[in-house]
């Protein structure tokens, strides 16, 4: 099929990702089902468009249901029907499920993408499964039971997992890997978990503000409750509590947004809640997405970053090129979703004793973050 006709303006208003997505709609509405469109190889070699715009809207057209990526084939408009993919292993399971929550995440695209590309170099198959708002685990271990797998895959939704549900994962008899910190169940066999290593992670930002002489730090939790979150806020306390601090550092985190909620919008509204009444000199978020929030909320407040307020965030995604070009640009945290995605295959293929794996932070320093003032 020949590539699109793609035209796309560095000029024009809309940003280059919608131009694009308006685009492959005109290409899907004049299209039939399970036809197969250009792919990312060839879309950035015809066009100039970067790899972060292309999967920005490949994401939306997907989280929509219009398009369907297919491991090792493609990507195409999607059928009536989603394709199930099964694979032999040679030990009589057929596939290995990827579940993930139907929600727009950076952090969740980018574990789910790297996962399709870690079982394209394996020469594994995947089934993906979305969860929704008001699903639970059931589909999983319906699946589980109507097939043979070779392992999960599992992307949780926000808030911690009940150990209930884990446990019921755990009877699957595969190997079922969590890509995000989570307690376990006491003698579980085939749980395991790949994930960034928050408490390193909290650390290091303490460090690097107490390094520039922070000491009033505030804490806005944006992001919903869970184990990752809770070794966060206590790795800043115990640092940060040698230090004088104000009392908002004690309110933020009982204000949490619940799962499925706009973490961006919590970090604009806590932030509003926060300055009305405290002035630190820096601000610690759980996410990017918070990060951003809360610099609308300062601008409104006619406070500058990082001239009167330092900003940093904290969570996975401060890799994203436009977290640099934003403005100031962001400091914060990422993880290697390289090393998690492969300790997680090395878990389903090898299922060894240990059942943690945590990957080491990488510190981001922009312009967001500056010595405090006097």
């Amino acid at each position: 099929m020949p590539l699109l006709p793609l035209m796309i303006s560095k000029t024009a208003a809309s940003p280059a990702y919608l131009q694009l997505k308006a685009l492959i709609l005109e290409k899907i509405q004049s299209g039939k089902p399970n036809e197969k469109l250009p792919s990312i190889n060839e879309l950035i070699r015809s066009h100039g468009i970067s790899l972060t715009t292309i999967n920005r809207a490949l994401f939306s057209l997907e989280k929509e249901g219009l398009i369907e990526r297919r491991p090792g084939k493609g990507i195409y408009i999607a059928g009536r029907e989603k394709e199930v993919l099964g694979v032999s292993n040679g030990n009589g399971a057929t596939s290995i499920l990827l579940a993930y929550p139907q929600y727009f995440s950076h952090r969740i695209f980018n574990l789910a993408e790297r996962v399709e590309m870690e079982a394209t170099l394996r020469q594994k198959k995947i089934q993906i499964i979305q969860l929704k708002k008001e699903s639970n685990y059931e589909i999983l271990y319906e699946i589980a039971a109507r097939e043979k797998i070779a392992g999960l895959i599992l992307i949780p939704p926000g808030e911690e997992t009940p150990l209930d549900q884990l446990s019921a994962l755990d009877a699957i008899g595969s190997p079922v890997v969590l890509l995000d910190d989570r307690a376990l169940p006491k003698n579980t066999r085939n749980l395991f978990v790949a994930t960034p290593d928050f408490r390193a992670s909290a650390r290091m930002i303490a460090e690097h503000l107490l390094q520039r002489g922070h000491k009033r730090v505030a804490y806005v939790g944006n992001e919903p409750a869970d184990l990752g979150t809770q070794k966060r806020q206590e790795i800043l306390s115990q640092i940060l509590s040698k230090h004088q601090l104000t009392d908002a550092w004690i309110k933020r985190p009982q204000e949490r947004p619940k799962a499925w909620e706009s973490s961006l919008i919590a970090g604009y509204r806590l932030t509003l809640d926060l300055v009305s009444g405290h002035r630190p000199s820096a601000i610690v978020y759980d996410s990017s997405a918070g990060a951003f929030g809360g610099l609308k909320a300062l601008f409104e407040r006619g406070l500058r970053v990082p001239e009167d307020i330092s900003v940093v965030a904290d969570g996975s995604e401060g890799d994203l090129l436009y977290f640099e070009y934003a403005i100031p640009g962001i400091t914060g945290t990422s993880f290697s979703a390289e090393e998690i995605v492969k300790s997680a295959f090395n878990f389903i293929e090898k299922k060894p004793s240990e059942k943690f794996h945590y990957v080491a932070p990488v510190l981001h320093e922009r312009t967001s973050v500056a010595s405090s003032p006097a």
